[in-house]
């Protein structure tokens, strides 16, 4: 037998003993899925499973998946320190044992003492790159805005094409990956996301053998990805691209005041013009809008006008900073907008009453983002007879699904977190973005308050209709929960749509007068949901956190 058949020969045994532990390794990716799935049935966490299949996926969704635990589940600066160790090294563990099992008999494997010295290199330099990124994904849980979880997720993807190759090769950090690594680190994003889909509309009584057989699936990921690394050869070796690639993630970071700033010029808009078309009757509420976050209103302009110069119904303004002595509503600045929510309420209130007693008609609430939760704030403070209905447009499903405590604190729930937060904010608002409020007290009433708001948005208030106006986007912040139940109309818009839409408008005026729109584009907005699910935070447990105990949820 010369030396050709004898390589031959080595290559058939190699790869009959690769395929003698496909069993272990569906077992090492299925097994930790199955357990997380578990655990999170058993204690009702549900809006977290769609992150089951990820607990043995590839560099760097795997490491992803632990810090946002971590992120959320910590008290005090030890117990952040203590988890984030314990999940590195455990990480590490997993992804040698997997290596080693996926690894192709084309070439030597190394010892394992020398794969372990590189993943844990890998894993630990992938939770630095990671970590502001998993920060911002916890506050896309805290304030249930969609550009965060986007922006996180974006990162996390240009990542994800480098870094994938870690913990096979001692030269992770240097060069382009292989063609073939690229496409494999995509297609284990797809799974992943495919893999939180199915669970998340699967039946509650499936969700463990749900999670385990989307786990399997990454066990051929893995294979492939590990063949890519080892067999593939990258291009411009001597190119530091990890380091280049996350300082240039970093910098569009801090960049992004500038697209803070457009979205601020936004939110400062008056609403458009609420215009009467062919058939439409007019409306016998008098009708009262709630802005947003970072709204202004200069004291005259209601609305703006219709371009075509058409009728438009009137709408008043409701102020932040409240009426003058004649009842009118004050000018107020985006900084208004930034003050507790109760404080919102208590104006809204005082507006709605004064809106009543000038008009005598029943009042209509339209409400607009950070306005959707004043005016629920409103609805579940006290008795609220003048209002006949309210129409909630990009409302907040599920804020406050996390929490940290104020900068004084020496102690808390998601305490390094929000030390993480402050430090990206204030750096955003350096670069010319507003203030994003890691702790303006806005962000503190819905932190310190969240039984009030998560989960309560879509909830019918008695003697009360309601409506919501819910952007497709905005599903990837809204993981599965409680079905709403109040009418949904989903609109294929992004977060902060108003009622411009002659569609939007037509449906809202037959809600005012008492029509109940038939719901659009419900099935595209629950997969969203679901499948949006695999790159979330976890809530934290209402139990969990003693400043929610002394604070119920309104009955």
């Amino acid at each position: 037998m010369d030396g050709r058949e004898r390589v031959v020969e080595a290559s058939v045994v190699g790869r009959r003993g690769l395929r003698s532990r496909v069993p272990l390794l569906l077992a090492l990716t299925a097994g930790p899925a199955a357990v997380e799935a578990a655990v999170l049935s058993w204690t009702a966490n549900r809006s977290a499973l769609g992150m089951a299949p990820q607990a043995a996926a590839a560099n760097p969704f795997g490491v992803f998946h632990d810090l946002r635990w971590v992120f959320v589940y910590h008290d005090s600066w030890l117990s952040f320190a203590v988890a984030l160790l314990a999940a590195i090294v455990v990480r590490t563990l997993l992804t040698v044992a997997i290596v080693i099992v996926a690894w192709p008999p084309e070439r030597p494997r190394p010892s394992v003492r020398r794969l372990a010295g590189t993943g844990l290199a890998v894993t630990a330099a992938t939770a630095l790159a990671l970590a502001p990124w998993t920060s911002i994904t916890v506050a896309a849980g805290a304030t249930a805005l969609s550009w965060f979880s986007i922006g996180a997720v974006l990162a996390l993807l240009v990542l994800a094409l480098l870094l994938q190759r870690g913990p096979m090769t001692g030269a992770w950090w240097r060069g382009l990956p292989p063609p073939g690594a690229v496409l494999w680190a995509a297609a284990t994003f797809g799974a992943l996301t495919v893999g939180a889909l199915v669970v998340g509309l699967g039946p509650g009584w499936a969700a463990v053998p749900l999670a385990a057989a989307a786990g399997a699936v990454n066990a051929p990921l893995w294979q492939a990805l590990v063949r890519s690394a080892v067999l593939g050869r990258s291009r411009l070796p001597r190119l530091p691209t990890v380091p280049v690639v996350v300082v240039v993630l970093l910098l569009a970071l801090a960049g992004s005041g500038l697209l803070a700033r457009s979205g601020s010029r936004a939110a400062a808009r008056p609403p458009p013009a609420l215009v009467q078309r062919d058939g439409d009757v007019t409306p016998e509420q008098a009708l009262l809008y709630v802005g947003g976050y970072d709204s202004r209103y200069d004291g005259s302009t209601g609305h703006l006008p219709d371009p075509a110069g058409r009728a438009s119904l009137p709408v008043r303004r409701f102020s932040y900073a409240g009426l003058d002595r004649q009842g009118e509503p004050l000018p107020y600045s985006p900084a208004d907008t930034h003050q507790p929510l109760t404080r919102s309420a208590k104006l809204l209130a005082a507006q709605v009453i004064e809106v009543r007693r000038r008009t005598d008609r029943p009042v209509a609430l339209l409400a607009h983002s950070e306005g959707t939760l004043v005016v629920r704030a409103y609805l579940d403070d006290g008795p609220h007879p003048d209002v006949d209905a309210v129409a909630l447009l990009s409302p907040l499903p599920q804020p406050a699904r996390v929490y940290y405590p104020p900068a004084r604190a020496r102690a808390g729930w998601g305490i390094a977190t929000g030390w993480q937060l402050r430090i990206i904010f204030g750096v955003v608002a350096t670069t010319g973005g507003s203030d994003l409020g890691s702790d303006n007290p806005f962000a503190r009433s819905l932190l310190d308050e969240a039984p009030r708001y998560r989960d309560r948005m879509l909830q019918p208030v008695a003697d009360v209709r309601m409506i919501a106006f819910l952007p497709l986007v905005d599903a990837l912040t809204n993981p599965p929960g409680p079905d709403p139940r109040i009418p949904v109309v989903v609109v294929p818009e992004r977060h902060a749509m108003d009622y411009g839409r002659a569609r939007t408008q037509r449906l809202l005026i037959a809600f005012l007068d008492g029509h109940s729109p038939d719901p659009g584009g419900d099935g595209g907005y629950r997969a969203l949901r679901a499948a949006g699910a695999a790159w979330q935070a976890p809530s934290l447990a209402f139990s969990l956190n003693p400043v929610w105990q002394t604070r119920p949820s309104p009955s």
